[in-house]
């Protein structure tokens, strides 16, 4: 029983936590490179030491690469800077950690947020779990600083924005002022922050029962903005020469970014990434979720609105919370129909919305555990505690069996195999895979140089994880000139022509990545 008593169970909390850290870092050594990580690490470099040492190099970076927010970039590149690491593969397993860090340090806001909302902390660790035990999530924690990047600091901002909605007190406002500001400025889509910020500021003047709001509300909501305006406009040197026009700029080419891809396997089918169809967004959703969440989140979605529509749903503190997470996941998909922005490699622009969705299947758990019914009542928790451990279970084991390549995680209704699902939908399009291929190529084959050649730009860039000198093995070369040839099936669904296949990197027993020898 001692276990269980306040103080142990808090010590318990903060060894889960401490745990999750410690082998987080352990593994952060596994993941490879991923497509735009040599970009992102580059635009972060120029952009420090633009902004410290006023070198003219970043404004050579192409129009379609500066519009991209660089808080973070920059941050990592401080971070490099000080801990003096000069080589590739030294620096990207540094931004790998990192990355990791914010993923640890956004868990645990995400606990606080669930802690405040549903006042329990076994509710607010399941919710942790969820979170950890979405494979596609867990794995890009660690390399993905654009997308998982921007979850992180999205994720930050609607948190201090509830806690400045809570008490809206001048150091409250200027932390949500500067945790907004961060993720505006690595990416647009930030804004949504300080917007739901200040129309549940509006929704509490209208429907309180006071008559006068107190003037220090007023003045701190003011000195919000007026952090997020200065701190957006300083962690974004793109737009120091003219903030107003230049945030303009960006707006505009964000909503139709040229990407030089052009097409995405959807459904079988090369799809143009400029004209996919309004279910794109809610079918990769669907397909890369684990089951059992899905059911929880449209149990917890749909008796929000049911209580809604019967205007059961008084404007408390936990009805605003669940609202705000209802706005944090539908309005950006609402805008996608609207707006129709270019969308390619799954679902991974909006990946920021995921958290809400975990939040809003935790309303879901709890509303069917305090379920009222009678006749349920002595079936209806043992059902809902095995639905729970066995999708945790099953997806433990994904992940530990496919380590380090939780990224190509699909649930059931994406196909009966990996074999189906690879030539519906992409799987390794990040090119992870090439850095596993090329360590045991090398290993295997000791010649020096090693001629190889690639499919795409992924591959090229896969060696700056390796060692320095692996690296210097490693000669590009055309197919009719080379000793391998290694394909990750990125915009290739088919199997390569190749007859003498070597190895290949498999997740559920489909390679994601073949080598071939061929000469």
């Amino acid at each position: 029983m001692i276990l269980f008593t306040q103080n142990h169970t808090r010590i318990w909390i903060a060894l889960f936590f401490c745990g999750l850290l410690a082998l987080g870092l352990l593994i952060s050594k596994d993941y490879g490179l991923s497509w735009d990580e040599p970009i992102q690490r580059h635009l972060g470099q120029e952009a420090w030491n633009y902004a410290i040492h006023q070198t003219p190099d970043y404004w050579k970076i192409p129009l379609k690469n500066l519009i991209y927010g660089v808080s973070y970039e920059m941050l990592l590149a401080a971070g490099e800077q000080v801990l003096h690491i000069s080589d590739t593969k030294d620096a990207f397993l540094f931004r790998h950690a990192a990355q990791f860090v914010l993923f640890w340090v956004t868990i645990v806001c995400f606990y606080f947020l669930c802690l405040k909302r549903f006042k329990k902390e076994g509710l607010a660790i399941l919710g942790c779990v969820f979170l950890l035990l979405s494979p596609r999530i867990f794995a890009e924690a660690f390399y993905n600083t654009k997308d998982l990047g921007f979850l992180c600091f999205f994720f930050i901002a609607v948190y201090t924005g509830a806690c400045f909605l809570e008490k809206p007190t001048l150091p409250r406002a200027l932390i949500h002022g500067l945790a907004s500001a961060f993720a505006i400025d690595v990416r647009l889509l930030g804004f949504l922050a300080p917007c739901l910020t200040s129309l549940f500021l509006m929704l509490d003047l209208l429907f309180s029962k006071k008559t006068v709001w107190p003037w220090s509300v007023v003045r701190n909501y003011f000195i919000f903005l007026g952090a997020l305006a200065f701190f957006t406009v300083l962690f974004w040197p793109f737009l120091w020469p003219n903030p107003l026009h230049r945030l303009i700029v960006a707006i505009k080419m964000m909503s139709r970014f040229p990407w030089a891809g052009s097409t995405t396997l959807y459904l079988g089918s090369d799809a143009n990434a400029r004209t996919l169809p309004w279910h794109f967004l809610p079918l990769w959703i669907s397909i890369t979720t684990p089951i059992a969440y899905l059911f929880f989140f449209l149990v917890g979605t749909g008796n929000l609105l049911a209580n809604a529509f019967k205007k059961k749903m008084a404007l408390d503190a936990e009805n605003r919370l669940d609202l705000l997470f209802f706005g944090c996941f539908f309005l950006p998909l609402v805008s996608v129909l609207i707006a129709h922005p270019t969308l390619y490699d799954s679902w991974r622009h909006f990946y920021f919305i995921y958290p809400f969705l975990i939040l809003l299947a935790l309303r879901g758990c709890s509303v069917l555990w305090n379920l009222k019914s009678d006749s349920l009542r002595r079936i209806r928790r043992p059902v809902i505690v095995f639905l729970i451990a066995a999708q945790m279970v099953l997806i433990a084991f994904f992940m530990i069996r496919n380590h380090p390549f939780q990224n190509v995680y699909f649930n059931r209704f994406a196909g009966k195999s990996m074999t189906e699902i690879r030539s519906r939908f992409e799987m390794d399009y990040w090119g992870l895979s090439y850095r596993r291929a090329f360590e045991k190529l090398l290993s295997e084959d000791p010649s020096d140089p090693i001629k190889v050649s690639v499919p795409n730009e992924a591959g090229t860039l896969a060696v700056q994880m390796l060692s320095p000198e692996d690296r210097a093995r490693v000669q590009f070369t055309w197919t009719d000139q080379a000793d391998y040839f290694l394909g990750n099936y990125r915009w290739h669904k088919e199997e390569y022509e190749y007859k003498n296949k070597i190895f290949s990197i498999d997740v559920d027993g489909t390679p994601i990545l073949s080598v071939y020898r061929l000469r």
